[in-house]
């Protein structure tokens, strides 16, 4: 099979505003995500960001994904490609669901193509713990702002 899915869910004590405030300010990414160490464009439906990841060794790779879903404190989507399409594509996405005060954050990741028997052991074991690492990083993130906004 050429598909393979990575899925993480958090709850984070803030309302969904709050979180998309934070996973939608980019240019702070660098202050506190272990995943997605520098983070550049505007995200909005059609455009391309800029964004470096570093795996769990600290090796970096920067790409440019296409926004594909962009809906106001609901949910952020992009797509990337590693070459040519095919190859490795990665439907990245942060979906936000209101749960009273709170929110439940859905990050997940799913990819398809060539290299994905290849890899999938590895996506299993070193990406799901890195994605799990920045829904953490981002509730702390989340926690500062608001204090600091209070």
């Amino acid at each position: 099979m050429l598909t393979t899915a990575i899925h993480t869910r958090a709850t984070i004590d803030a309302p969904p505003e709050s979180v998309w405030r934070v996973l939608t300010d980019l240019h702070a990414y660098a202050d506190w995500n272990p995943l997605i160490v520098a983070a550049a464009g505007t995200p909005a439906t059609g455009a391309r960001l800029d964004l470096t990841i570093r795996d769990a060794t600290g090796r970096e790779q920067r790409f440019r994904p296409l926004v594909t879903a962009f809906d106001d404190a609901r949910e952020f989507a992009w797509l990337g490609r590693l070459g040519i399409p095919g190859v490795l594509d990665g439907a990245h996405r942060f979906r936000l669901v209101r749960d009273g005060d709170r929110t439940v954050l859905e990050h997940t990741e799913q990819m398809q193509g060539l290299l994905v028997p290849v890899l999938r052991g590895r996506l299993a074991r070193d990406v799901t713990p890195a994605f799990e690492a920045m829904n953490v990083a981002l509730a702390a993130r989340v926690r500062v702002v608001s204090a600091a906004g209070a």
